[in-house]
This record gives C-alpha cells, structure tokens and sequence, in this order.
C-alpha cells in the first residue's frame, strides 16, 4: 500500500531576516507580491566606457575593456575556497584529467581586469550558494540549528556556470577546445540577457521521482564540458555532491533526455530529514520551476509535498 506524503507549508514571516544574505528583513528585502524575487547582478563594468576591445579578453565585443589581461581561476576562487577535496575532474567524451587544487593550470588568461572585476557579483554569488548547501548538509547530518531559507538569482548562478565553462573551453583543460570547437556566436550576450527555453540551468531528478529523491554530499569535484558538432553546448558542474547543468546551444537529442531526467530552473531545492526542512530559492525572471525534494542520506525516505 502507497504511503501517502505529508502535506507540508514552509512559513517564513516577512519579519525574520532575509535569505538573500543582505541583512534586512525579508518583507522589506525579497519579498515582492507574495513571492521570492532577486534581481540579477549588474554585471555591466562601470562607466565611462573605454571604447578599447582587448583582443585576448572574451568581451572585447562590447568595446569596453581596459589593456591589462587578467590571470584569473578557471572555477572562481571564492568558490575553490568553499571546496573540502583538493583535486578537481575535468571531463569531456573521451577525455578526463585531474588537478591539484594548487596547479597553475587552474588559472587562464581569457578577461582584461575591468571585465574579470565586473563578472565578481556571480563569483561571490556562486560561493555563497554552494556555502549554503555545505551548511544544510551540515544542519540535517549533526542536528544542528543553522539558517533555514536561502535565496539567489537563478540567473547568477547561470552566468556563474557559462563563466566556468568558457574559462575551461579557454584554458584547454579538454579535448573540447580551441581551434577544434567554437563557442557559440551570441555566447557573450548571455551575460547580459535572460535565456529562454531550452537554454538555462538543468538539475536531475535523482531518479526521476519527485517523492523518491536522496541527497548525499562528495568531496568530489568534477567540470565536464558538453558539445553539439563542433560547437561547445554547455557544461556539467558537481561541487559537494550537488549537480548542476547548464545549456548553451540547443541540441534536440540532448533537450529530449534533458525532459526525462532533469527539472529546467527549478524554483526551489527542499532538503528534507524527518520533520527538518532547508531551502535553497533560484527565482528566474519569468519563470516559475518545479520543486526538487531531496532526502537527506534516505532512499526510500517520505517526503512532504505542497511548498
């Protein structure tokens, strides 16, 4: 006989302080017509504009670098920082490498400085983000009291993964790099504008069943990068356990097993144990996702329903 899920109402009263990390009360921060709403980092280098393309930089099709290149981390150092391995996987078909978290290859010149200082806000948002997964792991493996509710611009964390992924592409850290592959042409304006279906962040299912999802947190770390033809299609990244994957060109065959085993921009991450329940909120602009329930360390766990 089918055990039939809790009903369960997460409450979070506009006078408690708010999942964004800003300090000021939710009512007063996020919360905007009954719901979570983020608005994404400004992302855009500060003016005047400098009217100069820097030739090594991946915007210099905006004309507004400066003449200075930057040695900056494939995967952010802020997020580096959060990570308990030392080593991370670089993957791609036919082809995987590891590194050292210590290694100099973990570095790559592909931004001027005022482009690499404008793209920090998704840096910092990134680290923040999978701070907050550690902290939920944490809470729910020890029983420890911690934050409850987290918030972030599901689009930080897009601009974040398409940053990596170009940083990876650039640094040739795979077999899907340059001369061979090619980004795709408007792969700059996706920093600037919102994507649309079937661009954007993906998550799997755990099994492909909303009340049938488990969570474990890895020490692994691994980047993989995606093609279609000979263009690079996107990227798969794991941190602590949590994956996440992001697409850039569409692919048809990918989009259609992409359908059956991952949820497109979910709009919440619950981590549930027994009655305790963590969430992790990405509102898209425009978009409202599915929610993703995951038990923590339990396969066969009941989960609630009805956020």
């Amino acid at each position: 006989m089918a055990v039939t899920p809790p009903k369960f109402e997460l409450v979070y009263p506009p006078d408690s302080p708010c999942g964004c990390g800003s300090g000021k009360k939710f009512g007063a921060c996020c919360l905007r017509d009954g719901n979570v709403q983020l608005r994404p980092a400004n992302l855009t280098p500060p003016r005047p504009t400098t009217h100069h393309s820097n030739r090594k930089c991946v915007f210099r099709w905006t004309g507004d670098c400066c003449k200075k290149i930057s040695g900056d981390h494939i995967i952010s150092r802020a997020v580096l920082k959060v990570l308990d391995d030392r080593k991370i996987q670089f993957e791609s078909p036919n082809f995987s490498a590891q590194l050292s978290l210590g290694s100099s290859s973990l570095t790559t010149k592909a931004l001027c400085r005022r482009h690499n200082t404008a793209l920090s806000p998704i840096d910092s948002a990134a680290a923040r983000f999978f701070r907050a997964f550690t902290t939920i792991h944490n809470s729910l493996c020890e029983d420890m009291p911690s934050q409850q509710l987290y918030f972030f611009s599901g689009m930080d964390i897009e601009r974040w993964m398409l940053k990596t992924m170009i940083m990876v592409y650039k640094s040739k850290q795979t077999n899907i790099c340059p001369p061979e592959f090619e980004l795709p042409p408007y792969i700059g304006n996706l920093f600037y504008s919102d994507y649309t279906s079937p661009l954007g962040l993906y998550m799997p299912t755990f099994g492909g069943s909303p009340d049938g999802s488990c969570f474990r947190t890895e020490s692994a770390t691994s980047v993989q990068l995606h093609a279609s033809a000979n263009i690079v299609s996107g990227v798969t990244i794991t941190l602590g356990g949590l994956r996440l994957r992001l697409v850039v060109f569409p692919d048809v065959n990918v989009h259609e097993e992409l359908k059956t085993r991952y949820s497109y921009r979910p709009k919440h991450f619950l981590f549930v144990r027994e009655h305790k329940v963590h969430c992790i909120a990405m509102p898209f602009p425009n978009w409202h996702g599915a929610d993703i329930w995951l038990s923590h360390g339990e396969e066969n766990a009941t989960i609630p329903y009805n956020l």
